[in-house]
């Protein structure tokens, strides 16, 4: 069960991470193209 959860977090952060990224991604091109 523990380890279940675990997993789930880390995947769960590892995805914040990545969507976290993608949208600053978007943020620089944004202001990179006024």
């Amino acid at each position: 069960m523990l380890d279940t959860l675990q997993t789930i977090f880390v995947a769960l952060a590892t995805f914040a991470i990545v969507v976290a990224f993608h949208e600053y991604g978007h943020f620089w091109m944004a202001r990179r193209a006024g």
